[in-house]
């Protein structure tokens, strides 16, 4: 059954029927239980180690990059050469560069509200988090 935009809706019809953890397709759940937060957001820090599954990182077309890797050991290995990019530090020296490309993209959106043109975002908005991602490397 397709349910355009309603999927959400969709989901919580589903949990008040069945209950806080459904199935969502053979290799997926859907959990809205948060006494289960730490259990499915497991840190390596806990000693949960858990690999991600080869179809999700398919999705990249970027085999054997960092956000495409599979195994557990060899992701954070990969993910701790990034680690000074993501601090609280570096994202903050980022701030005023970040609310000037939301006030861009903002203004670009206004000036189109009128023109009856729909507008898909996904192309605007992976720009901007790929341009965010590039200027925290490249400062």
């Amino acid at each position: 059954m397709v349910l355009v935009g309603q999927y959400t809706f969709h989901l919580k019809k589903l949990h008040d029927k069945y209950g806080p953890i459904i199935r969502i397709n053979p290799y997926e759940l859907h959990i809205v239980d948060p006494e289960y937060y730490d259990t499915l957001y497991a840190s390596s820090a806990s000693g949960e180690k858990r690999d991600k599954w080869h179809w999700s990182t398919k999705q990249f077309a970027a085999h054997g990059s960092g956000l495409a890797t599979n195994d557990h050991d060899q992701h954070k290995v990969r993910r701790a050469a990034l680690n000074r990019y993501f601090s609280t530090a570096s994202v903050r020296k980022l701030q005023p560069i970040i609310n000037r490309n939301i006030d861009l993209l903002l203004e670009r959106l206004c000036a189109t509200k009128d023109s009856g043109l729909a507008i898909d975002l996904r192309y605007p908005l992976a720009a901007f988090t790929n341009g965010m991602f590039l200027m925290s490397i490249c400062s």
